[in-house]
């Protein structure tokens, strides 16, 4: 209703005053349009309002262009002054056209993590320092983190190789201090561990002493059945 106000008005009635305000509030319009279009293209969700935002500043646009081809005062437009127009206005009615389909395809995703399904503010994505991988989290509910080795190299553990193998050592003159591993690695161990009573020792559940066999701890995490082997991720 605005934009045919608008046009009416500079158009039909060709008034000076409102033909001025019209250019001048391209500069706003041009703006608010980008703001709306950042609110579509991040948004967890595709928006509605952000989109009318968006789609209606394209449409000031092309009302104005359009509007400035009218005889102003009994002077016509040149002719170059007619194609720079229509050839701007056939560019925003295409990227107008885009737009459209890209909004109602829901594919206006660029900007969002595909890992986390679209909901209604009840879910967002959050990266954590130290874990180099997107988690998808939910309100209310507790969720584990995925940690995921760098490389893919595999330790061959022992029965008895404890967490501490990670460990990295700092020697500063006559005193070495040992920093712990704050990574994740994938470790085998070896079958029938506790078949010959090796890896006895473990210290903790779930988080575990660094002294603690990383096989035994798997073991009694149920990770790998008592007796049998196979590849594990540590952290730290």
């Amino acid at each position: 209703a605005y934009l045919f106000f608008l046009f009416v008005l500079v158009s039909i009635l060709r008034s000076s005053l409102h033909r001025a305000l019209a250019y001048g509030r391209l500069l706003i319009s041009a703006v608010v349009g980008g703001c709306c279009v950042a609110f579509v293209l991040t948004s967890e969700s595709t928006k509605v309002s952000p989109f009318i935002g968006s789609l209606a500043t394209l449409l000031y646009f092309q009302v104005v262009l359009f509007g400035s081809l009218v005889h102003w005062r009994g002077i016509a437009p040149s002719q170059l002054r007619v194609k720079v127009v229509y050839g701007l206005i056939f560019i925003l009615f295409a990227i107008t056209v885009t737009w459209c389909i890209l909004y109602g395809a829901d594919s206006v995703t660029f900007l969002r993590v595909p890992d986390c399904v679209a909901t209604k503010n009840i879910a967002m994505p959050v990266r954590i320092e130290g874990v180099n991988h997107w988690q998808c989290v939910k309100w209310g509910e507790s969720k584990g983190i995925t940690r995921i080795p760098s490389s893919s190299e595999v330790l061959q553990a022992r029965c008895t190789t404890p967490f501490h193998i990670f460990d990295t050592e700092n020697t500063t003159g006559s005193s070495t201090v040992w920093t712990p591993s704050e990574a994740p690695h994938y470790v085998k161990c070896p079958a029938s561990c506790q078949d010959f009573n090796l890896a006895q020792q473990v210290m903790g559940c779930k988080v575990y002493d660094s002294r603690s066999s990383i096989c035994a701890a798997a073991v009694q995490m149920g990770i790998i059945p008592s007796g049998e082997g196979g590849v594990v991720t540590v952290v730290g």
